[in-house]
């Protein structure tokens, strides 16, 4: 791959993607200076902060790095357009959940039809970040059940690995099963995620 240089160069979408999945600290401050103020620009239009325009285009990148990472980021599109459609999505989130009323964006892009996929993506993402922010919120014996069930173990290597009877892992494992079904239930994000 070639080397990002200083002086302002057009860069390879494919390139940019592997700098961010190798974290190259050169292409992440491309992408920031070449990109950010048009994420910024319509955050700021859009009744945010540059705070949020930051914590918006950090979270952009950092869920194109999960992606990248987990070799499930695909798009057709130019890297700028992913980018803005994605911070577009995630604002739009951010406006949704604080209940703002008529939430409809001024875009300050012309953006590429967007595919259904970005929008399921988002989703499936923020659906993540609910479940994983509840999970951390049960006690410790739980969530080292569940994420040992999560992974496919059985009942009686749970209880080995926890020292339960068989039974008690059994019983355990329901338990913190429905307190985190309760807690994610409860969560007014999640029932806006599941309306989409």
């Amino acid at each position: 791959m070639q080397p990002i240089s200083e002086v302002n160069e057009i860069i390879s979408k494919e390139s940019l993607l592997d700098g961010i999945k190798r974290q190259d600290t050169k292409v992440i401050r491309h992408i920031y200076e070449e990109y950010f103020p048009v994420i910024k620009r319509l955050i700021l239009n859009n009744r945010g902060t540059d705070e949020d325009a930051q914590d918006v285009f950090q979270d952009a990148l950092t869920m194109m790095y999960q992606k990248l990472e987990q070799d499930k980021l695909y798009f057709d599109c130019a890297f700028k357009t992913y980018l803005y459609a994605v911070s577009r999505n995630m604002w739009l989130m951010v406006l949704r959940k604080k209940r703002s009323d008529g939430v409809m964006l001024r875009d300050t892009e012309a953006s590429d039809d967007l595919s259904e996929t970005l929008v399921h993506d988002m989703t499936q993402a923020r659906r993540r970040q609910v479940f994983k922010a509840h999970l951390q919120s049960l006690g410790q014996s739980c969530q080292q059940v569940l994420k040992l069930f999560f992974e496919g173990e059985s009942l009686r290597v749970i209880a080995s690995k926890m020292e339960f009877s068989e039974a008690y892992a059994k019983k355990k494992k329901y338990t913190c099963q429905q307190k985190l079904i309760a807690a994610i239930e409860q969560d007014s994000l999640f029932e806006e995620l599941t309306e989409n």
